[in-house]
């Protein structure tokens, strides 16, 4: 895991285009796995795209949220 690619709450927000609040709904659900870094959440990329592909999420879920 130290290799993948990390997210914040915020990026995937951005990305995903919803409220950070909802991420972080999504943490404290266990929907979205992520790890608790002291104060801050990390998220996985490949784990934001596994949760989107299970909520059968857009057509452009592939997409990298880095480009």
């Amino acid at each position: 895991m130290p290799d993948e690619p990390m997210m914040t709450p915020e990026d995937v927000a951005d990305w995903l285009q919803v409220h950070r609040h909802t991420v972080y709904r999504w943490i404290e659900e266990g929907r979205l796995p992520a790890l608790r870094i002291g104060r801050v959440y990390r998220i996985p990329r490949a784990e934001v795209l596994a949760m989107v592909k299970r909520q059968g999420g857009a057509e452009d879920s592939d997409e990298d949220p880095d480009n």
